[in-house]
């Protein structure tokens, strides 16, 4: 596309800026980028599902429904620990807080680019149990360590 010679104006609507209102006038020029991110159409569903995945936005579709969409949470998951992330970066549910206004966090509609997480379940049990889970994990990962090491 060649240059026309033309200087293109967008007034951005008024900001507010430390309590000050602003009138954002933004001047664009030969050089300038300007980037409008695309909204997403999707809903990503991730942590202890079976099928960790996005999948396409619906409209009226609740947290719940997504997640059965992935397949569910795994044995592994800890369900009452659910939380959402809003694609505006707050998030919502877990354990503690459960509740998102009147009902359950798997029952809230859900938005586009809106998350989905299942956390693992904490191990439970007396500390011996723990402690043996603890010291096998570390004795594992020595092992693989050793054996990434012997094949250089």
């Amino acid at each position: 596309m060649a240059p026309s010679g033309t200087l293109n104006r967008y007034r951005a609507p008024a900001v507010q800026v430390e309590n000050e209102p602003i009138r954002a006038d933004l001047e664009i020029r030969a050089g300038d980028a300007l980037f409008i991110p695309k909204t997403p159409n999707y809903v990503m569903v991730n942590g202890q599902v079976y099928n960790p995945t996005a999948i396409t936005f619906r409209p009226g579709k609740s947290a719940g429904w997504y997640l059965r969409q992935a397949g569910g949470p795994t044995r592994m998951a800890s369900p009452k620990a659910v939380f959402v992330v809003r694609a505006d970066g707050s998030v919502a549910g877990g354990k503690g807080g459960g509740d998102w206004f009147s009902g359950n966090v798997l029952s809230a509609e859900l938005r586009p680019g809106d998350m989905v997480f299942v956390p693992e379940k904490a191990l439970g049990g007396p500390p011996l149990w723990k402690n043996t889970l603890q010291a096998a994990q570390l004795l594992s990962s020595v092992a693989v360590a050793v054996s990434v090491g012997h094949g250089f």
